[in-house]
């Protein structure tokens, strides 16, 4: 595992998300790994990650995100840790736009998502 495969898994967690595809979404991470959404809410394991995202696929018409990665460190030789800042725009009437920034603290081991944790900040202009 080096740092262009974890840059790759990143880019194709956020490219599943924009396609609204929760089973490529979900299959991105190991068995038992997990996400916390930023109001708090857990999904635990892959199958639940799956229907979670899915049934949020299937209700809402979700913004699109871009990411940039701003540090990979190695915790051991299959375990990694990716810092990245992802955002979305979206516009709520033609005067004014509201851009969400989203932090994604992401665990990769041994080449699979393990924990992704999300935490929200909010802009408005």
């Amino acid at each position: 595992m080096d740092k262009s495969y974890i840059e790759t898994m990143y880019k194709e967690l956020l490219s599943s998300w924009n396609k609204q595809d929760a089973k490529k979404m979900a299959s991105l991470f190991a068995e038992d790994g997990s996400v916390v959404g930023f109001n708090g809410s857990q999904m635990n394991g892959r199958a639940q990650i799956e229907s979670e995202i899915g049934q949020i696929f299937s209700h809402h018409q979700t913004a699109s995100f871009v990411g940039k990665t701003r540090e990979i460190r190695f915790l051991s030789k299959d375990t990694a840790l990716l810092r990245a800042v992802a955002g979305t725009v979206t516009i709520v009437r033609p005067s004014k736009l509201f851009a969400a920034v989203v932090t994604f603290p992401q665990v990769l081991f041994k080449h699979r998502l393990y924990f992704l944790l999300i935490k929200r900040h909010s802009q408005k202009f």
